[in-house]
């Protein structure tokens, strides 16, 4: 139990680790690339395609030095990520040799040595873990080159150290590792350290202190949605109680385990179904498209022969002209004779110009149907995934509570987990009520647009968040000289200024008193505003791809819920606009919102 205990807590550690490593190197674009193709073949368990892409990248004569380290330490990263970290020391080494052309080498260094530390961790080495931990330090004191820095070469070194019986170095070392995952806003790893710390507490003879840290590790892991770090403080608790002798408890944790182990395997089987019944019903949208292009080549040949069927005509035409000519010349007729042949001409153009429009219509009745079906199909997928992701944690909390209330035959116990129930409860209306609102969003097709005017909309903002302008002191300006009204939904313009106000006020910088700027401009047919502030700022390289993700927050604020941006981002896109932001931390931020089509 003790070996597996250790194997989930790294596991999950190098995983983190791995996917995260060489986020900041001086890379060029293919490296960048084989680095993602190779950490999505290892996310689904494609060591040997991994392998062969990295050796297919090293094939290439036009790498730099830096990416010829890049694919011989992924190379060897994709032997300890697929269980053989002993045959990844040696090639992890060798790619030392490779730096020596390498300009600045420290932080490749860097990453070679917590790779090697990892290795030998896994393999239960711990001096030699330590060691190579240490040195991945001392090459390269940055820790902005990776998500979580050093964290977990400090882990490593916090172990040896508990294993040593120096508890408090350990502890240092933990609280670094603490300190480097809160700075980097990896706060859903912070479990992997409280259940290491909770180790050392219960050495130390601090049991209150080592059960309130397994809490605080449950409690995280529970409000990211991460079932295996549940898992693993339960175990860590399980250890708990049996070196304490309590085994009564221990076997009842023992219980909860074995019960959470096969409810995370039952949800790993539902979602390989749900995750099968996607690939299948994607493989039928790929047939129906592929079944509505063979239908437009058909068409295509119907088309072309109905070209040559009019040239053919039109010839026809040309040499019955030319015999009815003829035979005017030589016959009384020749006037009824061209009547008719003109009426012949206006009937036959007629029949084209038809038949024309028809095929024309037909085409794009099918290219609009293409792209619905394509639209429709990414809606479902993002939408499955949304639902997933945010609606998994507060079901195991419930179904977890239920199963305790089930079990327990104390009535006051029983009572303590429903009012534990209730907030789980409310945190799941709360969620799945904005999951609706964004798929409201997306299908409220038919929402009505009127011409609205800024300075009224931005008046009624203001009224609404008048005790926080007041409370916090906050200067808005604005110049809507440039464009001044727009045709809009009411609704979604008056929900985008509020939600891009309200952001710019909550998270000023302290000491700071807020300045916020609101200005349009025209571009085109489209009008942009922007809404420019002199907040806390966000670090786009970090988390600039998350910035408009639903549950995604960046500062520590206690009104953070991260649905403002999803919904104003789904709000603007669903009237054909688009939303982007520019900032940095301690300059505050600026919000561009382009409205479409405002050329009436």
């Amino acid at each position: 139990m003790i070996k597996l205990y250790r194997k989930i807590i790294f596991t999950v550690a190098a995983a983190f680790f791995f996917f995260s490593g060489v986020r900041s190197q001086s890379m060029t674009t293919a490296a960048d690339h084989l680095r993602d193709t190779v950490s999505l073949l290892c996310a689904s368990g494609d060591y040997d395609s991994a392998q062969s892409a990295v050796l297919h990248f090293l094939d290439r004569k036009d790498l730099l030095p830096e990416d010829v380290f890049t694919g011989n330490f992924l190379f060897a990263d994709v032997l300890k990520a697929s269980g053989k970290p002993r045959d990844a020391i040696a090639p992890l080494l060798a790619t030392g040799k490779l730096l020596d052309s390498i300009p600045h080498p420290e932080r490749f260094r860097s990453l070679m040595y917590g790779d090697v530390a990892e290795c030998y961790f896994t393999l239960q080495q711990y001096d030699s873990a330590q060691k190579y931990s240490l040195l991945s330090i001392d090459a390269s004191p940055d820790t902005s080159f990776r998500s979580g820095g050093h964290a977990v070469n400090d882990m490593i070194i916090g172990y040896n150290e508990f294993l040593s019986k120096k508890y408090s170095v350990a502890l240092d070392y933990y609280g670094r590792a603490m300190l480097q995952y809160t700075s980097y806003g990896e706060s859903c790893e912070l479990p992997l350290v409280y259940a290491k710390i909770a180790r050392v507490n219960n050495a130390m003879g601090e049991r209150k202190l080592a059960e309130e840290n397994i809490s605080r590790s449950i409690r995280i892991s529970d409000s990211c949605g991460i079932d295996d770090y549940v898992l693993l403080s339960e175990r860590t608790l399980f250890e708990i109680y049996r070196e304490n002798g309590d085994y009564k408890n221990a076997l009842s944790t023992l219980e909860e385990v074995n019960t959470l182990v096969q409810k995370i395997e039952e949800r790993k089987k539902t979602a390989k179904m749900n995750e099968l019944k996607v690939k299948y019903e994607t493989q039928l949208v790929e047939k129906d498209n592929e079944r509505l292009r063979n239908e437009n080549r058909k068409n295509e040949e119907i088309l072309e022969r109905q070209r040559l069927a009019l040239y053919i005509a039109l010839l026809a035409t040309v040499i019955l002209t030319f015999l009815i000519l003829l035979l005017v010349r030589i016959s009384s007729q020749r006037k009824k004779a061209e009547a008719k042949l003109a009426a012949l001409n206006s009937e036959l153009e007629e029949k084209v110009k038809d038949r024309t429009e028809h095929l024309e219509q037909a085409r794009q009745r099918i290219e609009e149907d293409s792209k619905k079906l394509l639209f429709q199909n990414k809606q479902l997928i993002d939408f499955c995934n949304i639902i997933s992701h945010n609606l998994r944690s507060p079901l195991v909390n419930m179904s977890m509570l239920v199963d305790f209330i089930e079990k327990s035959n104390d009535a006051s116990e029983q009572k303590q987990f429903i009012e534990k129930l209730k907030p789980v409860i409310g945190n799941l209306n709360e969620t799945f009520g904005e999951l609706l609102e964004s798929l409201q969003v997306k299908q409220d097709v038919e929402v009505r647009s009127e011409r609205i005017n800024l300075e009224d909309c931005l008046k009624r903002t203001l009224e609404t968040l008048e005790a926080e302008v007041i409370g916090s002191g906050a200067v808005i300006t604005h110049d809507f000289s440039a464009a001044d009204s727009i045709v809009y939904p009411p609704k979604y313009l008056y929900s985008i200024f509020q939600n891009l106000v309200s952001n710019a006020i909550k998270y000023r910088q302290p000491g700071r008193k807020p300045e916020i700027r609101l200005l349009t401009k025209r571009e085109g047919k489209s009008i942009v505003l922007s809404v420019k502030d002199n907040g806390l700022g966000i670090d786009m390289e970090k988390n600039g791809h998350n910035l408009f993700k639903i549950r995604k927050v960046f500062h520590q604020h206690p009104d953070a819920k991260g649905f403002g941006l999803f919904i104003t981002k789904t709000q603007v896109e669903a009237m054909g606009g688009k939303i982007r932001a520019e900032s940095e931390p301690g300059n505050g931020s600026v919000f561009f919102v382009e409205f479409t089509n405002q050329d009436i």
